[in-house]
């Protein structure tokens, strides 16, 4: 009977993710271009996912960028994970690797 339960739980996990609902809702998808599957197996993608998630309740007066690539002076590019623009500031959010 618990292998049964079981079996049941995980297919619910499949058929509706924990967080699908929240995801879809969210701008992060289009913002970032990342699915919910990349987004929930990489730790660094899912603590920026739930960085935009708060940002966002801020409410549309602050533009949230995400992914953007700066030229370096070596002629490489770094990014940074999400840049916040509101009307007092610029506020950057980057992942230490």
């Amino acid at each position: 009977m618990e292998i049964l339960i079981f079996i049941i739980f995980l297919a619910a996990l499949v058929i509706r993710p924990p967080h699908q609902g929240r995801f879809k809702s969210s701008g992060y998808k289009e913002a970032s271009g990342h699915s919910l599957f990349e987004t929930l197996t990489d730790r660094g993608r899912s603590g920026e996912y739930l960085t935009y998630v708060c940002l966002e309740q801020f409410g549309e007066e602050h533009k949230l960028l995400t992914n953007v690539y700066l030229p370096k002076e070596d002629g490489t590019t770094t990014e940074i994970d999400l840049i916040m623009v509101s009307a007092t500031g610029i506020y950057v959010f980057e992942s230490k690797n």
